[in-house]
């Protein structure tokens, strides 16, 4: 991922939008829109190997249950980041705010069994 070539792409969108939005006022959205996915994309296409490599690591260390979850995690947090700021553009505050709601219960369902580990942890330490 090159960030000098993505900044490039961003800035080259949002002119393309403002331009677009003074022509015809609706497929300015369109163009953002458009723009935002790309830039997602190779963003997340980016981080590939790195989320490869991590995995890894956490596998041969053991905690690959934690490791697991942070990537989950992270992945859903940057998803409905990236839709709840389009949604924003479209000037659908409502619903952006629903998706931030949902990643939210998401990434409470994921760090269930994380928590699960850690009580269990904790009560084998009383125990003793």
């Amino acid at each position: 991922m090159n960030i000098i070539r993505l900044c490039g792409v961003a800035i080259i969108s949002v002119v393309a939008a403002v331009l677009v939005k003074r022509v015809k006022a609706d497929f300015g959205a369109f163009v953002s829109i458009i723009a935002a996915v790309v830039i997602f994309g190779a963003a997340v296409s980016a981080v590939a190997p790195l989320t490869s490599y991590v995995s890894e690591l956490a596998e041969t260390s053991g905690f690959g249950i934690y490791a697991e979850t942070i990537i989950k995690s992270l992945a859903v947090t940057l998803l409905a980041q990236t839709t709840g700021d389009i949604c924003r553009d479209c000037g659908e505050n409502a619903v952006a705010g629903k998706i931030e709601f949902a990643a939210k219960c998401a990434i409470m369902l994921l760090s269930l069994p994380v928590i699960k580990n850690i009580l269990s942890l904790s009560e084998a330490v009383l125990e003793k």
